[in-house]
């Protein structure tokens, strides 16, 4: 595909057999590895601000939102708050906002 060439520009690392459909939205790309024979579906956001790191055989559907970035509100500052995401499962039909924290 020809969008691979322009993520892989942008400092995604894609492996083997892994597909990208149209319309994901990447922050901070640099910083997201995504495994051999995975899919993104459409219309996806990938949050690179930390690590982002989805292994092999990972299925992530459409319109998911991974975010590994967020603001304390308890803070005076509000400031960021950045944690390392690896997925390692399969993710099928998960619709909603995920956020990990450790």
């Amino acid at each position: 595909m020809h969008e691979d060439f322009f993520y892989r520009l942008a400092g995604i690392q894609i492996g083997k057999g892994s597909t990208l459909h149209m319309g994901i939205k990447f922050y901070q790309p640099g910083h997201i590895v995504i495994g051999e024979d995975s899919i993104i579906g459409e219309d996806t956001v990938l949050d690179g601000r930390a690590d982002l790191i989805i292994g092999n055989h990972v299925d992530v559907a459409s319109e998911v939102m991974i975010y590994n970035s967020q603001h304390d509100i308890h803070d005076e500052n509000f400031i960021a708050i950045e944690n390392r995401l690896l997925l390692k499962i399969m993710c099928s039909s998960v619709h909603e906002q995920l956020f990990y924290q450790e």
